[in-house]
């Protein structure tokens, strides 16, 4: 009975949905990861597969099937749903996205901080606000748009995805 409710609603992003019988998921790396026989996006462990399971629930909803579309980064996304070339995005509420797509609700809400080296005299994020420090983030990913607007005095290395970062 829910399935005929939500299929017979008259908001028409939903009918939209409907006729097309998918949800095109654009989701980002790390969000997901690759079948290794198919090469088709999957939802990654954590927050990848949390947006892969929510998702899937509207979808199972809806009757309709999901499709997943893996994209490298947080700005491409932006740029499949500006383009309408997928129906929803899983990213951080960022200010600066905010003038180009709409944002739900928040889903879920993280804590970001910082790996250090063993031994490290950093010990809080303060501790990495001066300007001999720096700082390899991933490139406009949310954590490195937070990080930005509250540390002023840091050097940032800003890399293209987060394997980049960590090797």
């Amino acid at each position: 009975m829910e399935r005929d409710i939500m299929r017979n609603t008259s908001d028409p992003r939903v009918a939209d949905l409907v006729r097309a019988g998918r949800i095109r998921v654009g989701l980002f790396l790390p969000l997901y990861t690759k079948d290794p026989v198919t090469g088709e996006p999957r939802g990654a462990l954590g927050v990848g597969a949390l947006a892969h399971e929510i998702a899937r629930a509207i979808a199972e909803r809806l009757g309709i099937e999901v499709e997943l579309i893996g994209y490298p980064t947080p700005p491409a996304v932006v740029e499949c749903l500006k383009a309408d070339a997928c129906d929803v995005g899983f990213m951080g509420i960022e200010p600066s996205r905010a003038a180009e797509v709409d944002f739900s609700p928040p889903v879920v809400q993280f804590k970001f901080t910082c790996l250090t080296t063993a031994g490290s005299s950093i010990r809080v994020i303060a501790d990495a606000d001066r300007p001999e420090i720096r700082i390899a983030a991933v490139r406009d990913h949310a954590s490195t748009l937070a990080l930005s607007r509250s540390q002023t005095g840091i050097r940032r290395d800003r890399r293209r995805c987060v394997r980049s970062v960590v090797h």
